[in-house]
């Protein structure tokens, strides 16, 4: 600093001594401030200070120098006076002056005296800044330090704290320079949970020492980052360190390199799955058998699917270009008629932003034909999107349903053109339908329609319907239709009475099963009062009849009998063997024919005879007539089931079976010989094989049965033949065998 920058402050009297200070002074350069003595020894307060302050002595107050707030109490004060005063100026140095200057003093003297004291202030001016200056920046680095500190406690506090894991590694190199391992020299808590060691398991350790099975080519990467200084983000699979990994590596200092590590094996897999599930979608959305199209938030089509070109006639390239709501559509209600575009359900669904669905339309085809579809369409809740719609065939279930419609309305006619009071009950024996004829005899009789319905349980209304004093049939019609239902029968039948106050009737209920899943059954209540008062009239005039044949049969059964008798009388008036023989056989036969109808005179029916019962019968007889013939007894025995034999075949077959019989009991054992015949029959088909056979002494082979002297053989030849339109079969061997056969014909029931 120079002189003319330092200011000098001087309290004094105007004399000349002071005058002459001043000036000399004031050669010097100082700026000089002059003011008259105060009235007490105070440093005055200025801005900026002085650098000196010259006082005179007689200014001087004994009780020293004071400084109020605001002066600055290191400004020097120089007690100035004459050289007698010398005594109060050296006092004046114990009460805060710097020193004392006579008044009279040479000018060399007094800058002597004064420049070591402007020196000193500026020395200590000086001091005092560098001091300022030095606490000011003790206390930015204060500041600064505790800032690194919360920096750096935040710094470990993300360090730790982070998600990704992160290491800082130190190269290693061959004498070569390729970079052949790296060494830990930092990690997080998220790189030690990563890996499943501490810090203090990795932090010196090489990277091969902790994992010995790294991949070479990974360390000669990172090395060559960390020597290059260049940085890199890329994606690598550690099994040991939870699957795939994103790692963005960088170098700090050459030599080094950190790792930021994030563990993306759940993204990797979300992103293989939303592949998997991508590919499926368009696997599913090309083979998808019903027609889908996508639309964007527009109403443009932007996705079709094969489906669509073949449901709606139309490329999907086309599609593509259409708007759903667009007037190029050609749309059919279910009625056949035009359906507006804001009736369309791809418009409505947009519009409102809801489901519609399962709605039934008509597209029309570029060649006039119609297919009839089953749409859904739906919202899409993502941006840009619209809607999707989904739309089958349903054309042929539209014309079944039809069709349907069409045999129902038919059915229902039919069903009411029937007479037969019909209900049509499902498994559970609901109603399900009832014919007019049913509900007209409801009314007729006074019932209430209402009591059985349509969805009425027929068998629970019934029950309840049925009264103690009913008779046992409505229980039994109810067990019947149960039966049914349950499938343990087929159908079921019974006749029964309605009477009502007017008029007597019966009617026939049958119940037959429904082929249906539902299991159900068809009542059928059939009015045949007709019918059976005209069965009741028959049967009585049947049973009239059957009385009279019986009389008759029970008549002709006598005449035979007088016959033989008068036979037997004029047996007893003859004595010639041959009229004898003669008449007995005419005996036999009438017999045998007798024994017909006195056969069916005792049996319950008047149209045919069994075969075993009557040929059993008819052998009794003859062994009774044949008993004291032979001397030895002839068995016979009859093997053949009851096999009906129709009337007008009865009296020729009686008349075979008495020949063949008496036949063998005259010439097969001769001179009272014994021996055994044998019958059987069975039925063929619609046929009736006969044989009779017996153990005698045999016809000669080669007999020719019409050159025999026989009216009997001959006799049954011919019925055979002739009048039965049968075979006839002689054979001997050790014995005698007749083969007969013929048609039977069908029996009558009387």
């Amino acid at each position: 600093m120079t002189n003319s920058e330092k200011t000098i402050f001087i309290f004094s009297d105007s004399s000349e001594e002071w005058n002459s200070l001043s000036r000399i002074l004031q050669q010097e350069g100082y700026l000089l401030q002059t003011a008259a003595c105060p009235d007490s020894v105070a440093i005055p307060v200025r801005t900026p200070p002085p650098d000196l302050i010259l006082w005179d002595i007689r200014c001087f107050a004994p009780g020293g120098i004071s400084a109020p707030g605001g002066a600055d109490r290191t400004v020097p004060v120089i007690v100035i006076g004459p050289a007698e005063q010398q005594k109060e100026m050296i006092a004046a140095l114990s009460c805060g002056a710097a020193d004392y200057l006579a008044a009279t003093a040479e000018q060399a003297e007094i800058l002597a005296r004064i420049r070591p004291h402007l020196s000193l202030r500026e020395s200590r001016r000086i001091l005092t800044e560098k001091e300022a200056a030095l606490q000011k920046e003790i206390a930015e680095c204060k500041r600064t330090e505790a800032a690194l500190r919360k920096s750096e406690s935040r710094y470990l506090q993300l360090f730790n704290a982070m998600m990704a894991g992160f290491a800082l590694h130190e190269v290693i190199c061959d004498k070569s320079g390729k970079p052949v391992d790296y060494r830990f020299l930092e990690v997080n808590a998220s790189f030690e949970e990563m890996t499943g060691r501490t810090a203090d398991m990795l932090i010196g350790k090489t990277v091969r020492e902790v994992f010995p099975g790294i991949d070479s080519s990974l360390i000669e990467q990172l090395g060559m980052l960390a020597l290059t200084g260049e940085s890199n983000r890329f994606i690598s699979f550690a099994e040991e360190m939870g699957g795939y990994l994103e790692i963005t590596a960088y170098s700090p200092e050459t030599g080094t390199f950190a790792c930021l590590i994030i563990n993306i094996t759940e993204r990797v897999m979300a992103e293989k799955e939303l592949k998997i599930a991508l590919e499926k979608y368009r696997t599913l959305f090309t083979a998808f058998p019903q027609g889908v199209l996508i639309t964007d938030s527009q109403g443009k089509i932007v996705e079709a699917n094969q489906a669509s070109e073949r449901l709606l006639d139309m490329p999907r390239n086309e599609q593509t270009r259409r708007l759903i709501d667009s007037i190029v559509w050609e749309i059919l209600q279910p009625n056949g008629t035009a359906m507006p575009p804001e009736q369309y359900p791809s418009v409505r669904a947009m519009r409102e932003n809801r489901l519609i669905e399962s709605e039934e339309m008509g597209v029309v085809h570029r060649d006039g034909q119609i297919r009839w579809l089953n749409v859904t369409s739906a919202p899409i809740p993502l941006k840009d999107y619209g809607i999707a719609v989904t739309f089958s065939n349903v054309t042929e279930h539209k014309q079944a349903k039809e069709a349907l419609q069409e045999s129902e309305s038919l059915s229902r006619a039919i069903l009411n053109a029937l007479t037969a009071h019909i209900a049509v009950l499902d498994g559970e024996g609901n109603i399900t339908a009832l014919n007019d004829a049913w509900w007209a005899f409801a009314f007729e009789n006074g019932g209430d329609p209402a009591a059985i319905d349509i969805g009425t349980n027929y068998l629970g209304a019934s029950e309840r319907g049925i009264h103690p004093d009913d008779p046992d049939n409505s229980r039994e019609a109810l067990a019947g239709i149960r039966q049914v239902l349950n499938r343990e029968q087929m159908t079921y039948e019974m006749v029964y009475p309605c009477h009502s106050p007017v008029r007597q009737q019966w009617f026939i209920m049958r119940v037959t099963p429904l082929r249906h899943p539902n299991r159900g059954v068809v009542v059928a209540h059939i009015d045949i009062t007709k019918r059976y008062e005209t069965e009741e009239q028959l049967k009585a005039t049947l049973a009239e009849k059957e009385i009279l044949l019986r009389e008759i049969h029970h008549r002709v059964k006598n005449n035979m009998s007088v016959i033989t008798s008068l036979l037997n009388l004029q047996l007893l008036q003859v004595s010639d063997p041959s009229v004898q023989a003669a008449l007995q056989d005419s005996i036999d036969r009438i017999s045998a024919m007798a024994l017909i109808h006195e056969t069916l005179y005792q049996s319950g029916n008047l149209g045919y005879i069994e075969f075993r019962e009557y040929a059993e019968h008819l052998v009794r007889h003859l062994l009774q007539i044949m008993k004291n013939k032979s001397s030895d007894p002839v068995d016979v025995t009859v093997e053949a089931p009851n096999i009906p034999v129709n009337l007008k075949q009865a009296v020729p077959c009686g008349l075979i079976l008495n020949e063949l019989i008496t036949n063998a009991f005259k010439y097969a054992f001769p001179s009272g010989r014994g021996g055994h015949i044998r019958i059987t029959a069975r039925k063929e088909d619609d046929r009736i094989s006969v044989t009779v056979q017996d153990n005698g002494v045999g016809i000669p082979e080669g007999t020719d049965v019409n050159t025999l002297d026989s009216l009997g053989l001959r006799l049954v030849y011919n019925m055979t033949v002739h009048q039965l339109r049968g075979s006839f079969d002689m054979k001997s061997n050790g014995g005698t065998l007749f083969i007969l056969t013929w048609p039977l014909a069908p029996p009558v029931s009387r």
